[in-house]
């Protein structure tokens, strides 16, 4: 079982704030989920977020994968946006 801080509620919401405000300001552009995962670690890291798991130091992308398997697994069952195979890339869209 692991531990989280901070509570993985307030994590995840940070996330979909992340998300939101990115795919809000920029409609046209579209992610693929390797240009997600990068922006949220560099987000977490500018916005000075930590997150320990189990009293460790970790970064966004541990936690995604420890908490939710992966960013797809999350994009799915956490947000409205839906996921789009282009070319073997998943690519989030509106």
């Amino acid at each position: 079982m692991f531990i989280y801080e901070p509570n993985s509620n307030i994590i995840d919401k940070e996330i979909k704030d992340i998300l939101n405000d990115l795919l809000t300001n920029n409609p046209d552009i579209r992610f693929s989920l390797e240009e997600l995962v990068l922006i949220l670690k560099h987000s977490f890291k500018i916005n000075n977020s930590k997150i320990a798991i189990n009293k460790k130091t970790r970064n966004v992308a541990t936690y995604i994968k420890c908490k939710h398997n992966s960013i797809s697994t999350f994009i799915n069952k956490h947000t409205d946006y839906k996921l789009q195979r282009v070319r073997d890339n998943c690519i989030l869209q509106t």
